[in-house]
């Protein structure tokens, strides 16, 4: 864990909960793309940082979520400007607001963590314009409002949470979503991608993206498919969450019945639009059923 690990010439990144990227500019500035999940990430950055000499110029989010943006404010302090897309930059600067919207209200201690909740920082429109020479991104919608994929000139492509790994599929099923239409052509999209890597926020690098892209797409309608064989007896949100849960013998906690309720939600929305599922209100209690 921790480790600085060399992609190509230029391009490192961090072995962490929520891998980091790093480019050389030069010989002493660097970019730094995304800023890790906890204090130990951080630390442990802003040690290579004095080992090697290099100083950041600037920071580049995927996406707003607290896994990808704690170090913002500490790069902020040393001088480092951070660049996302879209509502992204909201997110960010309003840093409260990704825990409301999972809940849907005001929040109270259990959800504020620094698993959703990282400092506030300042975040500016990224564009094509203000990347460094070589560098690209693309958007790919779904996992979060306005993520993006970024691309080093060394051919490697940092991808946020496009997609998870095999083993948090396994053990979670359940991966966050806030629109799982724009997600499934945001797997698409990947498909398409050509690169010498492709790093993953919580997965090992890639030479071949699209085996992960596909078991991702997988799981995805996996739940779709699951939610409509429950749905056949009329549930409500509640009741559904439920009986995910008990399906993959999961056991709840309050932070999960927050994020699994917002996903569920999602894909209730996403099947409800595509003749599904509807809901019905019974004893004033909405319920949703397979059509």
């Amino acid at each position: 864990m921790h480790e600085l690990i060399q992609l190509g010439k230029n391009t490192f990144y961090i072995e962490c909960l929520s891998r980091m990227g790093i480019y050389r500019l030069d010989e002493n500035n660097v970019c730094i793309i995304d800023t890790g999940a906890d204090h130990d990430s951080v630390d442990k950055l802003l040690e290579y940082l004095d080992q090697n000499h290099w100083t950041p110029k600037m920071v580049l989010n995927t996406h707003s979520h607290a896994d990808h943006i704690f170090g913002n404010a500490v790069l902020e302090s040393m001088g480092c400007k951070c660049y996302c897309s879209g509502i992204e930059n909201v997110f960010i600067r309003n840093t409260f607001l990704e825990p409301s919207f999972m809940y849907g209200a005001d929040t109270f201690d259990a959800i504020e963590t620094n698993t959703y909740m990282a400092k506030p920082s300042h975040s500016e429109e990224l564009t094509q314009e203000i990347l460094p020479a070589g560098f690209a991104f693309r958007r790919l919608d779904g996992h979060s409002f306005a993520m993006s994929a970024i691309k080093t000139p060394d051919d490697i492509w940092f991808l946020g949470d496009a997609v998870v790994s095999d083993g948090l599929l396994s053990r979670y099923h359940l991966t966050f979503l806030v629109d799982v239409e724009k997600y499934l052509k945001s797997l698409d999209e990947l498909d398409t991608f050509t690169g010498a890597l492709f790093v993953p926020a919580h997965s090992k690098p890639k030479t071949d993206i699209r085996p992960l892209v596909q078991k991702n797409r997988e799981n995805t309608m996996e739940i779709i498919d699951l939610i409509g064989q429950l749905c056949r007896t009329p549930l409500s949100q509640e009741q559904l969450q439920k009986a995910i849960f008990d399906h993959y013998g999961r056991h709840m906690t309050v932070p999960q019945y927050v994020l699994s309720g917002s996903i569920i939600r999602t894909y209730l929305s996403y099947m409800r639009s595509h003749g599904l599922v509807e809901y019905i209100i019974e004893n004033n209690m909405v319920k949703w059923h397979t059509l």
